[in-house]
């Protein structure tokens, strides 16, 4: 999660669901992915109509107080929606290999999304502790500046940084639920030593993609995750070959 300098608006006018475009690539992401990403948006923009007509004084004396709000908005909101957004992925995944919803809650899930979780907060803090050293920065430069109006002092720039940092994690963090979800029914389907091929489903893969699919078989956790928004995945060598609980799961 590299930082990125400002560009072009993101963020004006909008609202979340507008904020969604370019997040995903194409249509293949469901619904839930959209609905989680939403969630994020939802108090970033909200944090964007407060501050974009705030007088430089507003600003100066309620920035950091509400920064640590939108911190802990986002990072607890982050929190609660990827794991419901892991388990829809999971759950999609058994009904896959046919086991019953009522028997769903029995698999071992073993590839746990909290590490994901864990990273992406970090990064939303990490984030946004900058845009509070930014801020600090810009203040001192408009203090201590005379050609410097008060009238044209705006945080817009460092709240459209912001939002990109989001979306660059919700590209991250969805991928990273669906493909640890996949890889958690997987290993419970067809068990620890099950060899996996790497399969490109998608039109024109990467170089990076196209060298994996001509790799041999190996286990599951030797797999590389596939990049975000990408349209690989992985198929066992022995699709006949399948674990006791499994089968005493579906019998």
């Amino acid at each position: 999660m590299v930082t990125q300098t400002p560009s072009l608006s993101e963020l004006l006018g909008q609202d979340p669901s507008n904020l969604l475009s370019g997040v995903f690539t194409d249509d293949s992401q469901s619904i839930d992915d959209h609905a989680y990403a939403i969630a994020l948006l939802y108090y970033l923009n909200n944090f964007y109509k407060k501050y974009k007509t705030k007088s430089y004084n507003y600003i100066e004396q309620h920035y950091q107080a509400d920064l640590n709000q939108l911190q802990n908005q986002l990072t607890s909101k982050n929190s609660s929606e990827l794991n419901k957004l892991y388990d829809k992925y999971a759950k999609s995944e058994m009904d896959n290999y046919n086991i019953p919803k009522s028997k769903q809650g029995q698999v071992n899930l073993q590839y746990r999304i909290d590490e994901t979780i864990t990273l992406v907060n970090n990064s939303i803090t990490s984030a946004i502790t900058e845009m509070k050293n930014d801020i600090q920065v810009k203040i001192q430069v408009w203090k201590n500046d005379l050609a410097k109006k008060a009238t044209d002092f705006s945080i817009t720039a460092n709240i459209e940084r912001l939002g990109r940092r989001i979306r660059t994690n919700i590209g991250y963090s969805t991928t990273m639920a669906d493909q640890k979800a996949v890889r958690s029914v997987k290993s419970f389907v067809y068990g620890q030593k099950m060899l996996y091929y790497w399969v490109c489903y998608g039109p024109n893969p990467c170089s990076w993609c196209i060298a994996n699919s001509k790799l041999p078989p190996r286990t599951i956790e030797k797999w590389e995750y596939d990049h975000p928004h990408g349209h690989c995945g992985l198929e066992a060598a022995n699709q006949t070959e399948y674990t006791m609980e499994y089968m005493e799961l579906i019998a």
